[in-house]
């Protein structure tokens, strides 16, 4: 699992199981993590039901990571419905639940969700305000979320993280309010990342602004010389005005420095068992 071998771990487990050894509440929660990593739903499911048949005991840990699961998986009913449940809700398992919403798309819900662990009387932490964020920046929020970054640092005095300023920017830069996300940029206590100049560049390539994504690509192919999809998102931009010689030129700089362009991937889980499929790759009979 911490090797991301989501695929060894899952064939582990079902020798495991073969063999008759039974789950305790570290395995579950291992395995859980494996299901989010992968998608597999089904397997999250019937390992969840096992932790209920049998009485492991459902710490804030384990809590925690069969909400994840659900969440990434895309059942936030369910997701809901173990926070619920859960007598004693502590920090990870609020932090988890607004993150889930902010994945997809729930803004508002997240912030009433956030505002219900405030009347907890449970303290957020700086997780707790990125995930907030991530949920104002996927659901348009601008205002809310401008709101909450400087609630974060007057009201409960967290300084912000390269990862606060990220969201801040990703979510202006999504706004087509480019000025103000360079501004962000240009005021940043610290230098920013490829993650921050990323975000930007990614809302550059979406809304057409080509004069900015320039002066930002080149920054974030520097920072991420190894990443085939910066030189890729700044060729695309060039590409969607036709500036031809310019796709040309990020081509042969990536091609000078030998970084190739990884195969996409995905998986799919069919009857409980994992398959894993390559872009370009055929189909065995």
């Amino acid at each position: 699992m911490q090797a991301s071998r989501f695929k060894d771990a899952f064939d582990l487990f079902d020798r495991m199981r073969e063999e008759g050894v039974e789950l305790d509440r570290f395995v579950a929660a291992s395995m859980l993590s494996a299901c989010t990593g992968l998608g597999a739903l089904d397997q999250g499911q019937w390992i969840h039901a096992y932790i209920e048949k049998t009485g492991i005991e459902l710490d804030p840990k384990l809590a925690t990571t069969i909400i994840d699961m659900y969440c990434k998986c895309g059942c936030l009913e369910k997701a809901y419905n173990v926070f619920n449940s859960l007598q004693y809700k502590g920090q990870s398992s609020w932090n988890c639940m607004i993150g889930g919403l902010a994945i997809h798309g729930q803004g508002k819900a997240a912030i009433d969700l956030f505002k219900d662990m405030e009347r907890s009387m449970v303290i957020p932490d700086d997780i707790t305000l990125l995930n907030v964020l991530s949920a104002c920046a996927h659901s348009g929020l601008v205002q809310e979320g401008q709101y909450y970054f400087n609630y974060m640092v007057h009201i409960y005095g967290i300084e912000p993280k390269m990862e606060h300023f990220g969201c801040l920017v990703d979510m202006l830069g999504r706004a087509e309010m480019f000025e103000e996300a360079k501004k962000v940029v240009d005021e940043m206590p610290m230098d920013p990342d490829a993650g921050v100049l990323g975000a930007l560049l990614g809302a550059c390539k979406i809304h057409g602004n080509v004069d900015l994504g320039e002066q930002i690509g080149y920054r974030v192919i520097e920072l991420d010389p190894n990443n085939s999809g910066r030189y890729i998102l700044l060729a695309n931009l060039y590409a969607s005005v036709g500036r031809w010689d310019d796709v040309a030129n990020v081509r042969r700089l990536m091609n000078d420095r030998g970084v190739n362009k990884e195969p996409g991937w995905s998986m799919i889980e069919l009857d409980g068992a994992v398959n894993e499929f390559i872009a370009g790759g055929e189909i065995e009979s």
